[in-house]
């Protein structure tokens, strides 16, 4: 055997062992993709009552149950793990709404119905907007759709 079929038979071999790694992480990252997918959607459906929650909550004059805050908190952790900046910005909008309204955590329920607050002018549909356009960015990321960058949303506003 010369040097020319070694050099062949080597270069052939490399090529058979480079092809079948990047076969693999093709596959790897295939099975990645999926993943990520289904914990969107997973994501989204559990994000969809408690956000409907969170609204219906923000709308009433007496002050949010702490679950609602709660679930929402929880909410928030795994959509900065799994969501997109834009959505993390928008739950997060819609968290700081509800808790600069919640009452403080050693209230008895009784003691918090004694707390009713106004409700300012165009607070209906400022909650309503922050609630959906978050809803609108978690089904952006399950459609896999990229929002362009949007300025960070406040909840005072």
């Amino acid at each position: 055997m010369d040097t020319s079929a070694a050099v062949t038979l080597v270069v052939g071999l490399v090529g058979v062992v480079v092809g079948a790694w990047l076969s693999h992480r093709l596959s790897v990252r295939a099975q990645r993709d999926a993943w990520l997918r289904e914990q969107r959607y997973e994501l989204y459906v559990e994000a969809v009552p408690v956000l409907q929650r969170a609204r219906t909550e923000a709308l009433r004059e007496v002050p949010p149950d702490t679950s609602v805050v709660g679930d929402l908190r929880f909410l928030l952790l795994r959509v900065k793990v799994l969501g997109s900046p834009d959505a993390v910005a928008r739950v997060a909008a819609v968290d700081r709404l509800l808790s600069n309204s919640a009452p403080p955590w050693y209230l008895t329920s009784e003691q918090r119905e004694q707390y009713r607050r106004p409700l300012p002018l165009g607070h209906r549909t400022a909650t309503r907007g922050v609630v959906d356009e978050a809803l609108a960015a978690l089904e952006r990321d399950v459609l896999g759709v990229r929002a362009p960058e949007a300025p960070p949303v406040r909840a005072d506003e």
